[in-house]
């Protein structure tokens, strides 16, 4: 049997986080993940970032974008 092919996901999370800590994030993402039959480790593999300060939200951006992920389902605020 072929092996699956792994997907990468980047996620921005932009803001100061007061409330979740990152992560709790992280493993909700996972877990959303699993419900459409995505298991991180076995054809999915989430890479995070995390930026609180306005003034480089973009750069950080740039870094996960040129890291050439498969998708970006979506950014979380932090709070």
């Amino acid at each position: 049997m072929a092996a699956e092919r792994v997907r990468r996901v980047g996620v921005l999370i932009t803001g100061v986080v007061k409330v979740s800590p990152p992560r709790r994030r992280q493993r909700r993402c996972a877990q959303d993940s699993r419900n459409l039959g995505w298991m991180e480790g076995r054809n999915l593999r989430i890479e995070l970032a995390f930026e609180s300060d306005p003034e480089t939200i973009r750069a950080r951006a740039e870094v996960l974008v040129a890291s050439t992920p498969d998708s970006f389902p979506y950014r979380l605020e932090a709070g």
